[in-house]
């Protein structure tokens, strides 16, 4: 994704799915499917159903992003 491109925005968990993948819910009522990256697999390890997420997300693609920070509540 570059840069100037991509969407920041932040989620809910609703589920933990294996291998680093969440889905979560946006502000606006979609749901997405996010991939976290291996730099932050360890920080992500703890995160559980309810936690906010910062995701990166293409203008082309809505129903997919991936993981920028974990922000446990």
């Amino acid at each position: 994704m570059a840069g100037e491109d991509a969407i920041e925005i932040e989620g809910i968990v609703t589920e933990r799915l294996a291998a680093g993948l969440f889905h979560l819910k946006l502000p606006n009522g979609h749901t997405i499917l996010a991939h976290t990256p291996l730099r932050l697999l360890e920080q992500v390890k703890e995160a559980v159903v309810g936690d906010r997420m910062t995701v990166e997300m293409t203008p082309f693609d809505m129903s997919k992003g991936r993981v920028k920070s974990l922000n446990k509540i």
